[in-house]
């Protein structure tokens, strides 16, 4: 997604809203069947393509899975997530979901999957905003 989205944009950011590990407790039954029941790092972020607001995304990394291969999530920081998993070796995707999110803001694609990178869990959701270039005939 994030390469999709850099191709929209001459400046792909992300705002790191939160990056705090959360207790197993506060996981909901179908985080913890797609991950397992251990504390996670939380991880919310919005990407914006020149300024402009286009995906609110929210990862579970469970503690098992924070480091990887040399990578610790927990200093993933301002860098797209996409970037460091999909330049990763040993990458793949299920539970995939797909639908829209009713909001306070209107009616929103969303999207929720649970990525594997080198046999360790991750569950990724997206929000695409109103101005994200997802709704644009041009995307297609």
């Amino acid at each position: 997604m994030s390469h999709l989205l850099r191709s929209n944009c001459q400046d792909l950011t992300v705002d790191l809203l939160h990056n705090k590990v959360v207790k197993a407790e506060r996981l909901n039954k179908q985080e913890i069947e797609l991950l397992s029941y251990e504390q996670c790092l939380l991880r919310k972020v919005v990407l914006c393509g020149d300024a402009v607001p286009w995906v609110l995304g929210r990862t579970l990394i469970p503690e098992s899975s924070l480091e990887c291969r040399g990578h610790d999530f927990k200093q993933q920081g301002e860098v797209p997530l996409g970037v460091t998993i999909f330049n990763s070796e040993d990458v793949h995707r299920d539970a995939l979901q797909v639908g829209w999110a009713e909001t306070e803001q209107g009616k929103f694609l969303a999207r929720r999957s649970r990525l594997w990178i080198n046999e360790r869990p991750m569950l990724v959701a997206e929000l695409f905003l109103p101005e994200c270039p997802i709704y644009s005939k041009e995307a297609n």
